[in-house]
């Protein structure tokens, strides 16, 4: 009986302590000087504001709260209503965020959170993608419609439009049921 109630306590004591209720996102921007950091949400086509956190040292914040957060896309935004970056909030809602303010989108990383780490991965290779579609544009501007170095510069336009696509219907596949993936299909719809 002894060993039973001891039992039963260390579940109790294990299941209590690893059971995370409501949210606590913490955000570490490396040379942000901002004292305080907005998390805000997508409400139909309105953005709203859903939690203030200030920081408890230099760069770092926490959203915390006692009630889980409706799933969603959620983002960081500065004190002077700037986006900062977009993150995904699903079940799990216990994670950290970390950038730098050298380059936020592309030094993102997600810990503990593996459909950010997912989500962040395809935003930074669309990003690198569009970067080389608005060189590409800019090319073409310049160059004669009728020659064929325009339609070689069309031709690698549509590559790189074809390779986003790709590499988002990749992530669909290998992650399939998450909330990235359904915004992912949604995407491509």
């Amino acid at each position: 009986m002894k060993r039973i109630s001891l039992f039963l306590l260390a579940a109790f004591f294990v299941l209590t302590t690893f059971a995370q209720e409501g949210y606590k996102i913490q955000i570490k921007i490396s040379g942000s000087q901002d004292a305080s950091l907005l998390l805000a949400s997508y409400y139909g086509n309105k953005i709203r504001l859903v939690d203030t956190a200030f920081n408890k040292t230099p760069g770092n914040f926490v959203f915390e709260g006692k009630k889980a957060l409706p799933g969603g896309v959620y983002m960081a935004v500065s004190p002077k209503k700037v986006k900062l970056f977009e993150f995904l909030i699903n079940k799990n809602q216990h994670f950290t965020l970390q950038t730098d303010t050298a380059n936020i989108s592309m030094h993102l990383k997600a810990l503990g959170s593996a459909e950010n780490t997912v989500f962040f991965d395809y935003l930074q290779h669309s990003d690198k993608i569009y970067k080389k579609i608005l060189a590409l544009r800019k090319e073409l501007k310049k160059t004669k419609k009728d020659s064929p170095a325009y339609k070689q510069l069309q031709e690698n336009i549509a590559a790189l439009r074809k390779e986003n696509i790709a590499k988002r219907s990749e992530l669909i596949q290998s992650h399939p049921g998450t909330f990235v993936a359904k915004l992912f299909e949604a995407m491509e719809e």
